[in-house]
């Protein structure tokens, strides 16, 4: 890179690259146009280089060029872009200056770096310019190593090219340096494959850009977005597979084919953030048989009609849907999901043999004996309503606990088909509290209630057997159900007080062995703090 002036005239000046026949044949294209003060031509090659010539038009000097060097311009818009950068290969050099049209043909704050990958390159084969990465695509020669090459540019710096003692082979590799202070951010290098590319030079997002290169082991393209600013290294599905508008990808799934490789992906990627959603759970069923019907051979059957219509609308034959509005659903299901999380965190667990579930809360917080004898009891405020309920029959506080053990319904037990409360021990209470809630959260579900499917025949009071053996015996001989109606259900078992779970875990086996139902799950008002 050199400026210097000359008195030839321009027309000769032409001549004299012209008729350079490897100048010719490489640099098969010119722009020309008027910039100021000054002429400036532009000779392009077929991928990404260009030379850089600028002229006085007074003069008829030569301002600044760089015909004869070695080094090319990375070009995006030479016209409009505030710097221009230089990789001379002889040297791995890569120059940064300022846009000599935007500055006169004056070179200013000129700085350079040296990688010696460059050097030690067989080619480049692609180079980019985007946003605030130079993007470098080539192939050196390596030693046939098994591990990863770390540190990318030093190791292949210091790599002994003796091809007499070492089998060799070729890589591809994927450079990314920052276009401020000209430094490596991160190498990507891709073995057992063909020429990697770049395949679309205007991805949407920053700082991005998509490659793909041929796998002669798996006779297949692999594809990746690649985002060195948010280190991202994404794989997706070939070109041919994929469809990009202003905002979104759209990644389609490859049935059936004559093709080697078979990608079963539907998905729908949001470029601003690369979020994606996966279409196949997301589209209604008829359309998705529409999709499968058709055996898609995305090579030579268009007949799916997968497409982008005014930048946010897929279009599947005559299925229409908004990509916002795809996202925005899955975006509140997700929250659904954390919010249903932190719900179930503030749970208390119930595992014991047969049964599995949740108690809302703990009964009682603290016991403290008094000097007269008695205990005075700290409930929670869920114990204190269930306490005024089931001892002070005050039926004022079914509505508040029903409401919130809907909402558990609601989040944990998404697949139940029924709701069995479970059968009184005191049947000479004025009502049974556990039944006249089931029948609230029954209206507030919608899900069936059954009063009368699990029947407890009288028995001893058994809290007063230590021997667990003899409780279950007894338990088992005092629990029934009524037929089978549920078989292959999801049943939900309901309760007030979880204390030892000797009952529930009676009528869970009554309901799997007898009832031959699919799922027994248990969902309590409270827990006591111990078994007794």
């Amino acid at each position: 890179m050199r400026q210097r002036t000359c008195s030839h005239r321009i027309s000769e000046l032409y001549n004299e690259i012209i008729l350079s026949a490897k100048f010719k044949d490489e640099f098969s294209r010119q722009e020309s146009f008027y910039q100021n003060n000054t002429y400036v031509t532009i000779f392009k090659d077929k991928g990404f280089k260009a030379k850089l010539l600028i002229i006085d038009k007074e003069s008829q000097n030569i301002i600044f060029e760089n015909i004869w060097d070695n080094s090319f311009i990375i070009y995006n818009n030479i016209q409009e872009d505030k710097f221009l950068y230089s990789v001379n290969p002889d040297d791995s050099q890569i120059d940064k200056f300022k846009n000599p049209l935007l500055n006169n043909g004056l070179i200013e704050d000129f700085e350079n770096r040296k990688h010696s990958f460059i050097t030690q390159s067989i080619k480049l084969t692609d180079v980019l310019l985007k946003n605030e990465i130079i993007y470098l695509i080539g192939e050196v020669l390596a030693p046939n190593i098994n591990k990863p090459i770390s540190n990318f540019d030093q190791k292949i710096g210091v790599i002994d090219f003796d091809i007499f003692n070492q089998e060799y082979f070729t890589i591809n590799f994927l450079i990314g340096i920052n276009t401020d202070n000209l430094e490596l951010i991160k190498g990507n290098y891709f073995t057992g494959g063909g020429n990697l590319k770049i395949w679309s030079r205007d991805f949407p997002l920053k700082n991005t850009v998509l490659i793909e290169i041929y796998n002669f082991e798996y006779a297949e393209e692999l594809s990746y977005i690649v985002n060195y600013k948010n280190n991202i290294f994404k794989p997706i599905h070939p070109s041919f597979l994929t469809e990009i508008s202003l905002n979104y990808m759209l990644v389609k799934p490859y049935i059936q084919s004559t093709h080697y490789g078979h990608y079963e992906d539907f998905k729908l990627i949001r470029l601003s953030d690369l979020e994606e959603i996966d279409l196949f759970n997301y589209l209604p069923t008829d359309v998705l048989e529409y999709i499968n019907s058709l055996k898609l051979d995305s090579i030579s059957n268009d007949s799916i009609h997968n497409q982008f219509i005014e930048n946010d609308i897929l279009f599947f034959g005559d299925y229409e849907f908004s990509c916002d509005n795809l996202f925005n659903l899955t975006s509140k299901i997700k929250n659904n999901h954390k919010q249903q999380e932190v719900k179930l965190k503030t749970l208390i667990p119930i595992n014991n043999n047969e049964i599995s579930g949740f108690a809302l809360d703990i009964h009682t917080i603290k016991s403290t004996l008094l000097d007269d004898g008695k205990f005075e009891t700290t409930r929670t405020d869920l114990g204190e309503l269930l306490f005024r309920l089931k001892y002070k029959f005050d039926r004022s506080t079914i509505e508040e606990i029903a409401i919130k053990c809907s909402k558990v319904i609601k989040s944990a037990y998404s697949d139940i088909d029924v709701i069995i409360p479970a059968p009184p021990s005191n049947l000479e209470r004025p009502f049974q509290p556990v039944f006249e809630v089931a029948k609230r959260i029954g209206e507030l579900t919608k899900i069936p209630i059954d009063l009368n499917y699990v029947i407890k025949l009288p028995t001893e009071q058994i809290k007063s057997l230590n021997n667990q053996e003899d409780r279950n015996i007894i338990l088992d001989r005092s629990i029934s159900i009524t037929d089978d109606r549920y078989k292959n259900k999801n049943v939900l078992i309901f309760d007030d007080l979880y204390r030892s779970g000797d009952t529930l875990n009676a009528i869970s086996k009554k309901l799997l062995s007898q009832g031959k139902v699919n799922t027994v799950k248990v969902l309590c008002i409270t827990k006591t703090r111990n078994k007794r």
